[in-house]
């Protein structure tokens, strides 16, 4: 016998009448278990591929989503292992860690607010997930935030709880100023793109250094321009030059043809064979290609990886239509890493047709 709330309770009588109660069980049956078997091998796997990912940069590049591995080098596994990466400190925390103040509503309410954010983010740098961890956190205690002041110029955007706002599709021709802002902390975000209304574009280096040579394998004299015009037909040799301080993966190149020249072949290789090809640059390196498309007027040509110093890829194209065309800048940036771009001078190009 023992002491109970009333009374005394036989221990041999208890434990019998337990038998016949229903235990809780899982959705598929099982029985319920006290430790969280599952999610901790889960939060294992995260951690240690987190640290083989910061440790070794190799180990990230041969796991991420790379849509293009998937689709033509047949690496499904991309699909399953991309899950288990992450992008920082931050990023995992987030992912692994959930306060007891975070109620399944709150989460639900959460996950829902962070993908109506990233709804229209196609691919997003290390820069921009900074932003949209940023914005989550001042989400999360939004409840306590003041509603904002009315300012001038008036916000063209303002949240249905008064507390954020933004002013989008604003011109920074002078310095940017918003009065009547209330006096606390305020967290601010900005995201700007430049534009210019000049057609001759300049070189930009972000990173990333891009040349672009033009060679006439029909006739070397002919180069183009006013005074040495190209003709119809002419073989053009389209060399990129690329130079980069660091390693960067899953580079892509984009070369909006002039409309009076047209890519024949992006294959180096398959070239050679039938043109003589100048010597190269014993300083350069060839560009592994991992991928092309071949358009009208345009050069689309992607590398799983560009090594620190100087490399060089080729391409076949020729003239196909007479008149004076502006050339645009070659542009050259990591698919999933904005921080590095590389513009070359647009320039003009002349072809005859006599």
């Amino acid at each position: 016998m023992r002491s109970a709330a009333v009374g005394h309770q036989c221990v041999e009588c208890v434990n019998e009448g337990a038998r016949g109660i229903r235990q809780p069980t899982t959705a598929f049956g099982g029985r319920q278990a006290n430790v969280p078997l599952a999610t901790y091998v889960l939060i294992a796997i995260n951690v240690a591929m987190f640290v083989a990912q910061t440790v070794a940069p190799e180990f990230e590049r041969q796991f991420f989503l790379w849509p293009n591995g998937v689709a033509h080098y047949d690496q499904y596994y991309r699909l399953l292992t991309s899950g288990f990466l992450h992008t920082g400190i931050t990023h995992i925390a987030f992912n692994m860690i959930a306060p007891p103040m975070w109620t399944k509503q709150r989460k639900q309410q959460a996950r829902d607010r962070m993908s109506k954010l990233m709804d229209d983010a196609g691919s997003l740098s290390t820069q921009e997930n900074l932003w949209l961890l940023l914005a989550f956190t001042s989400m999360i205690g939004a409840e306590t935030t003041p509603e904002l002041h009315a300012a001038q110029p008036a916000a063209t955007v303002v949240s249905k709880n008064g507390r954020a706002a933004a002013w989008v599709d604003r011109k920074l021709e002078n310095d940017l100023v918003i009065k009547g802002l209330n006096q606390s902390a305020l967290t601010f975000l900005m995201q700007a793109e430049y534009s210019t209304s000049e057609v001759d574009t300049d070189r930009v280096d972000r990173g990333f250094r891009i040349e672009r040579v033009v060679k006439n394998l029909t006739d070397a004299t002919r180069v183009g321009t006013p005074n040495a015009p190209l003709k119809l037909g002419d073989q053009l040799l389209i060399t990129y030059r690329l130079n980069t301080r660091k390693l960067q993966n899953f580079v892509a190149l984009e070369d909006a043809l002039p409309a009076g020249v047209e890519v024949v072949n992006p294959n180096l290789a398959l070239v050679g064979k039938f043109y003589q090809l100048p010597p190269p640059d014993p300083q350069d390196r060839l560009l592994g290609l991992s991928y092309s498309e071949m358009r009208d007027r345009s050069a689309l040509l992607y590398f799983d990886t560009v090594d620190p110093g100087s490399g060089t890829y080729s391409i076949l194209a020729r003239a196909t239509a007479a008149g004076t065309f502006r050339w645009p800048a070659t542009q050259v940036a990591p698919m999933y890493d904005s921080r590095f771009s590389g513009l070359s001078p647009s320039s003009v190009c002349v072809v005859s047709a006599d």
